[in-house]
């Protein structure tokens, strides 16, 4: 996936805080497989060979 793809698909994916009351209400839409995927492996640190 190419840098450019992934901003554009990444960037419609934001989570929302909601205060109502004195609750926080957190409304987020679920991440595809595949960015939920690309995301996993630039944040998981790879292993020395």
């Amino acid at each position: 996936m190419s840098i450019k793809k992934f901003v554009r698909t990444t960037r419609r994916y934001r989570e929302v805080v909601i205060a109502a009351g004195d609750q926080l209400i957190i409304a987020a839409d679920p991440l595809p497989d595949d960015l939920r995927h690309a995301i996993n492996a630039i944040s998981t640190p790879r292993r020395a060979h």
